[in-house]
C-alpha cells in the first residue's frame, strides 16, 4: 500500500473512531450520575497512559495479527474507548441549546416524518457535535502510540519508522505533509465552526440521580478495559521484578529527566496560555498542537537544524518546545475554565481574612490540579522524546517505549509500574505544599 493510500485509509478509519466516540461521549453525558464515583470512572479511561494499555493488551494484539482486519477493528475500539470521555465533558458542559419545554412540543404527535424529527435533531444540536466530532478526528488521525507497540500499520507508524531507520529529514516532512494538510483542512473548518457558534454561558448539564444503566454499565466496563485490567496485570507481573528496581542506574536519571521536562513544559504551557488567553492570536498558536505530537517533532526537529537555531539543537530546548506545543490546546482550555469566575466574592473576602484553607478550596486548588494535569500530560509523552530526547536526558517513557518492543517482563513491567506511579507519588508529596501558593490578586 502506497503512503498515500495509508494516509486515506487512515482517515477514514479515523471518522468512524470518531463517530463511535461521538455517540458514546453523549451516552455518557445524558446518562451522567450525580455520584462521586461516575465521573472519575468515566475519566480513567482518558486519563491511563497509552503505553500502559499498548503493553497491557500487547498479547492480544499479537494473536490478532495473522488477520489485520481484526488488529485494526482492535485499535479503533480501544481509541474509541479512550477518546469518548472528551465527547461526554463537551456534552456536559456545553448541553445544547434546545430547551425541555422545545423537545416535549416536538416529541407531541403531527404530521412530520421521521426524516423530518431527524432534521430537527440536527438542527437543534448546533455546531457543538461537528465541532466535537472533527476534533476527536485530529485526535484519532495523528495516534501513533497504540499502533507503533502494536505493529499496526498507519501513516505515523510507517512516517516513525522511515525517519529513525534513516531517511532525510526533508523527505520525512515531505511525506508528513500530506498528513499536515488533511489536519489543517480540518482545523481550518473547525476554526469556522467556532467563529460561527453562538452559545450562552458554559453550564453543566443537570445529572441524574439515578443514571441510565446502559451509561453505568459503559463506563464501568471502559475503565475496566483500559485503566483497571492493564494496571491488575502489570502489577502483577512487577511483584517478581521491583528488586531489580535497586540495581537499575540509568532509570531513577530517566525519572529525573521526565520530572524536569514535565514540570518546566507545563508551567510553561500554563503561563502562555495566561498571556494569550482570550486572544485569537492564542488559538492560532495553539492550533499546531493538535497536528499530533510526531508531526510537531518532526517540525521542531527542522526548525533547530537551521543555522540560527543549530547551537540550541543538542540542548533540551527542542524537546522542550515541542511538548509546549503539544500543551498549548489542554492549557488554553484549562485555563477557560479556571478563569472562569466563580464565586468572586467569597475569593476576595477569603484572602482578606488570610483564611489559606479557603482560599486552597476556592482559587488554588483548581490551578494546581489544572497545571498537575499538564505535568501529566507531558510525562506520558513519548512519540516526541524519542525523536528530540538529548544524550543523556531521555525521559522515562521514551526509554520504556524501546523496550516493550522486545516483550513483556517482569523488570520491565516493573519500571512500567513505578514509571506510572510516580507521578501520583510527587503530586501526593507536592500537594500539600501547594496550599501556600494561593494568588494574592482577589481577580
Amino acid at each position: 500500500m502506497s503512503f498515500a493510500a495509508q494516509i486515506a485509509t487512515d482517515a477514514a478509519r479515523s471518522l468512524a473512531v470518531a463517530g463511535a466516540a461521538l455517540g458514546a461521549g453523549w451516552g455518557i453525558a445524558r446518562g451522567a450520575k450525580r455520584s462521586a464515583w461516575f465521573w472519575p470512572v468515566a475519566l480513567a479511561p482518558l486519563l491511563t497512559p497509552a503505553l500502559l494499555v499498548s503493553y497491557a493488551w500487547s498479547h492480544v494484539a499479537l494473536m490478532l495479527g495473522a488477520w489485520p482486519w481484526a488488529l485494526h477493528g482492535f485499535h479503533a475500539a480501544i481509541l474509541a474507548l479512550k477518546l469518548a470521555p472528551i465527547a461526554a465533558l463537551a456534552r456536559h458542559f456545553f448541553p445544547p441549546s434546545l430547551s425541555a419545554e422545545a423537545d416535549f412540543c416536538h416529541r407531541l404527535p403531527g404530521p412530520r416524518t421521521p426524516a423530518h424529527r431527524a432534521w430537527f435533531l440536527v438542527r437543534a444540536a448546533g455546531a457543538l457535535p461537528w465541532i466535537v466530532f472533527g476534533l476527536l478526528f485530529l485526535l484519532a488521525f495523528p495516534e501513533f502510540e497504540l499502533a507503533s507497540l502494536w505493529s499496526l500499520k498507519t501513516w505515523p507508524v510507517a512516517l516513525f519508522d522511515a525517519h529513525a531507520g534513516g531517511l532525510a529529514l526533508r523527505e520525512s516532512l515531505r511525506l508528513a505533509a500530506g498528513p499536515a494538510c488533511v489536519q489543517l483542512a480540518i482545523l481550518t473548518a473547525l476554526v469556522i465552526a467556532a467563529r460561527r457558534w453562538r452559545h450562552g454561558p458554559s453550564r453543566a448539564l443537570p445529572m441524574r440521580a439515578k443514571p441510565g444503566r446502559a451509561a453505568t454499565l459503559y463506563v464501568i466496563g471502559a475503565a475496566g478495559v483500559l485503566t483497571l485490567w492493564p494496571l491488575a496485570l502489570v502489577t502483577w507481573q512487577a511483584i517478581a521484578g521491583l528488586p531489580s528496581l535497586a540495581r537499575n542506574s540509568i532509570f531513577p536519571l530517566d525519572l529525573g529527566a521526565s520530572l524536569g521536562f514535565a514540570v518546566a513544559a507545563a508551567l510553561l504551557a500554563w503561563l502562555c496560555a495566561g498571556a494569550l488567553r482570550g486572544r485569537a492570536a492564542g488559538w492560532c498558536a495553539a492550533l499546531p498542537g493538535l497536528l499530533g505530537a510526531l508531526v510537531v517533532a518532526l517540525l521542531a526537529l527542522a526548525i533547530f537544524q537551521m543555522p540560527g537555531l543549530r547551537a540550541l539543537y543538542d540542548t533540551p530546548v527542542p524537546l522542550l518546545a515541542a511538548l509546549v506545543v503539544i500543551l498549548a490546546p489542554g492549557a488554553l482550555l484549562l485555563r477557560r475554565f479556571v478563569d472562569a469566575p466563580q464565586a468572586a466574592e467569597a475569593l476576595h473576602l477569603a484572602r482578606l481574612a488570610g483564611s489559606r484553607r479557603l482560599v486552597w478550596e476556592l482559587d488554588t486548588q483548581r490551578r494546581f490540579a489544572a497545571v498537575a494535569l499538564l505535568a501529566c500530560w507531558a510525562w506520558f509523552d513519548f512519540t516526541a522524546s524519542s525523536i528530540l530526547a538529548p544524550i543523556g536526558l531521555t525521559p522515562v517513557f521514551a526509554r520504556l517505549h524501546n523496550l516493550a518492543h522486545y516483550g513483556q517482563t517482569a523488570a520491565l513491567s516493573a519500571m512500567l509500574l513505578a514509571a506510572v506511579a510516580a507521578p501520583a507519588a510527587v503530586l501526593a508529596l507536592t500537594l500539600s505544599a501547594a496550599r501556600l501558593y494561593a494568588r494574592r490578586d482577589a481577580r
